[in-house]
């Protein structure tokens, strides 16, 4: 009889436990208000990982183009000088504010590539978190050498 009010309580304990531990909001998730397409404004900057070039850094600079949008310019330097791009940004905003949708496009656009079927198509698109001012993404974009994928992680200065 004691072993079967043991169980129980065992029982008993790993419930509360288990609701606990499923029952609440992912704090993963900011909870506070959406940011304004004007939170984004200024400038970003951080570090860049291509699989291609290596580690560098990026600076992002942005500012709003409507209510809904903003523009601006990027670099990105990588040990070596040949490393280094530039070019055109711009951003909406994606789930209320919680994600950014970024284009980088390279200025000037790159050269067609020498063989046929391959495409260098000079922009990254960005899928960007955006939480306490910093932004994270990783990407994959087409170069007449293959697939270049990478990671970005920026805060805003």
């Amino acid at each position: 009889m004691s072993c079967r009010r043991e169980l129980l309580h065992v029982v008993t304990v790993l419930a509360v436990v288990a609701a606990v531990a499923c029952g609440g909001d992912d704090d993963s998730v900011p909870t506070g208000p959406s940011p304004s397409i004007a939170a984004f404004e200024g400038a970003w900057s951080g570090t860049i990982t291509s699989s291609a070039a290596g580690q560098g850094t990026l600076r992002v600079a942005l500012a709003t183009a409507s209510t809904a949008a903003l523009q601006g310019e990027w670099q990105a330097s990588f040990a070596g000088a040949s490393n280094a791009q530039s070019g055109t940004a711009s951003a909406t905003l994606s789930d209320g504010g919680r994600f950014l949708l970024l284009s980088l496009a390279r200025s000037p656009a790159p050269a067609p590539c020498a063989k046929p079927g391959q495409v260098d198509t000079g922009v990254v698109n960005l899928f960007a978190t955006y939480q306490d001012e910093h932004l994270t993404a990783t990407y994959s974009t087409l170069t007449c050498d293959g697939t270049v994928d990478g990671r970005i992680d920026l805060v805003k200065e």
